[in-house]
């Protein structure tokens, strides 16, 4: 792994949200109503300002190897989405993860790479035994008679 990222997989690369440059790639992918159809509670438009202050306090997560960091496309350098890592409420054992990814990237296999190399990481270095992850109903994914339980190890 690159010692500028985060995380790296074949195609991709996973690294802080810098605030100075990285808003207004953020904005594209937010902005996409279909990228944005799986997501609960959004909004119709979001501002800079407002991605802004809400990225501002994720910066503090990073030094516990949390929060919420971007999702760069190595082929085109571009940034296609985010996935964010959150310590869980109910337990310490967990991590509670969500992602999102640009619409245009769908059906690649990326989420799948993507979600690989960050079990690895929530298993072998932050030590945590469960993963959780929640659906929304309508997702092709979504089986409302299975716990939304990602991975137990």
């Amino acid at each position: 792994m690159n010692n500028n990222n985060f995380l790296e997989t074949d195609r991709l690369y996973i690294n802080k949200i810098n605030l100075l440059n990285d808003i207004p790639h953020v904005r594209h992918y937010y902005n996409d109503k279909e990228t944005m159809c799986w997501i609960p509670n959004r909004k119709d438009y979001y501002t800079s300002e407002y991605l802004s202050m809400k990225f501002e306090s994720n910066n503090k997560l990073y030094k516990n190897g949390i929060g919420i960091y971007k999702i760069t496309h190595k082929a085109d350098n571009k940034i296609i989405g985010e996935i964010g890592l959150y310590d869980c409420d109910k337990t310490d054992n967990a991590i509670e993860i969500g992602y999102i990814i640009l619409s245009t990237y769908w059906r690649r296999g990326l989420a799948t790479e993507l979600l690989i190399k960050v079990e690895d990481y929530i298993q072998h270095i932050l030590k945590k035994k469960l993963i959780i992850a929640h659906l929304i109903k309508g997702n092709k994914c979504f089986d409302p008679y299975k716990p939304r339980v990602f991975l137990n190890f």
